[in-house]
């Protein structure tokens, strides 16, 4: 079967003690069916314990026919010292998902990808968010000083990643099984466009200012942070 990377992503919810539990963003799996990389600012604030994953679209890997559970449980939550991300472990190793292989680096600028994940504000009911596809490109590597205290190698991408992308990934579309990052945040650049004045009937001069707001979507380049994912997430043959 080839590698299929919506298999691989997932969403992750925290138990508030209220009557629904709160969609916290998206995740996936890298190298291992129990572990998932997700957005560290996704579950800061979030004991373990209260927290569960829900798979896009679950595989099984314990008895087979056993149904797959509602909800992964969470055993262990490690972030990353600087970076906004975190590594996510499942509770119950029978379970899990079909991982991407490894992350490497882009090709340079203007390289293609895809970003996948689940947008809170588009829902196709009240209860799950709507899973989303989006291409574009790599138009902008830089250091993110993010306003959340997180400080990463990133990628500047050319299109906005809405609330609910946070902790999906990017992959290649000629090499989904390899990913590029994670999906972060956002960049807003304001755009001058046009100028107008007039005089009023006092004789005053009114001067009015047209600007747009554009927003890039960002992500943490994970080749940045090999060294880290290696010691949690040692590399494996992916024929294996």
């Amino acid at each position: 079967m080839p590698f299929d990377p919506l298999r691989a992503t997932g969403m992750l919810y925290a138990d508030t003690g209220e009557a629904d539990p709160a969609f916290l963003g998206s995740c996936f799996s890298l190298r291992d069916t129990t572990t998932v990389l997700t957005a560290a600012h996704c579950v800061a604030g979030h004991a373990h314990a209260d927290l569960y994953v829900k798979p896009g679209w679950a595989i099984i890997v314990g008895e087979v026919g056993e149904p797959p559970p509602i909800g992964f449980s969470v055993a262990e939550v490690i972030p990353h010292p600087v970076a906004d991300v975190a590594l996510v472990r499942l509770e119950d190793a029978r379970w899990g998902f079909e991982p991407f292989w490894n992350a490497l680096p882009i090709h340079g600028l203007g390289e293609d990808l895809y970003a996948y994940g689940y947008p809170e504000n588009v829902r196709s009911d009240e209860r799950a968010p709507t899973a989303r596809l989006f291409k574009g490109y790599v138009q902008r590597v830089f250091w993110q000083d993010s306003h959340m205290g997180y400080r990463y190698a990133a990628l500047e991408l050319d299109f906005a990643c809405p609330a609910g992308l946070s902790g999906g990934p990017l992959f290649r579309p000629a090499a989904p099984q390899i990913v590029l990052g994670v999906a972060t945040e956002n960049f807003e650049s304001t755009t001058f466009l046009d100028a107008v004045e007039e005089t009023t009937g006092s004789g005053e001069t009114r001067r009015t200012q047209y600007q747009r707001v554009l927003s890039y979507g960002v992500a943490a380049s994970l080749a940045s942070l090999d060294d880290w994912l290696n010691e949690y997430l040692p590399r494996v043959d992916p024929a294996s």
